[in-house]
């Protein structure tokens, strides 16, 4: 809860009119983080500003003082990295880390497990000049390939590991 005569808490009341708000909670532990769907915001009768959320996916009710933030949140789009998903309308609103220019070109990618995939149906491939960031899960992960060549590639604040290298099991 904020006081809303704060400046910043008083923001939170414009999330209430976001149509997938979510937020982002270490809800519990500093280890331990989750997502769940913003159900409602409301302020209370003392200025309070009460934000509820749908822990039926296993996000911990939030102890006292817990980190957390707002997710897709179109209102806040407004500092570079940050990007705002319209399901809707099937749109991608992002705020490139750097200015862009008409000629750059750019790419974004999705999935759901590690960032990168490398599997055996893939033999020498080099991932190289790539810098993997803020996976949910892994953010390269590559098993059973043979000639893999990783180069020159930062990976890091990934959920689990920055780099999973798995051999090919021999028959």
């Amino acid at each position: 809860m904020n006081d809303v005569s704060d400046p910043d808490a008083s923001r939170l009341l414009n999330w209430a009119n976001e149509s997938n708000p979510y937020v982002h909670i270490y809800g519990e532990w500093d280890w331990a983080d989750a997502y769940a769907s913003i159900t409602s915001i409301e302020e209370d009768a003392q200025g309070s500003v009460n934000i509820e959320y749908d822990n039926s996916n296993g996000a911990p009710l939030t102890k006292p003082n817990a980190r957390w933030m707002g997710v897709n949140l179109f209102c806040e789009l407004d500092s570079p990295g940050e990007y705002y998903i319209d399901e809707a309308d099937q749109a991608l609103y992002v705020f490139p880390p750097t200015p862009l220019k008409s000629t750059d070109s750019v790419m974004l990618g999705y999935q759901p497990g590690a960032v990168v995939n490398i599997t055996d149906a893939v033999s020498n491939i080099t991932l190289k000049n790539i810098d993997v960031r803020d996976g949910r899960h892994e953010g390269v992960h590559v098993e059973g390939a043979v000639g893999v060549t990783i180069e020159n590639v930062i990976s890091h604040g990934h959920g689990t590991n920055g780099i999973t290298l798995i051999k090919r099991q021999v028959r």
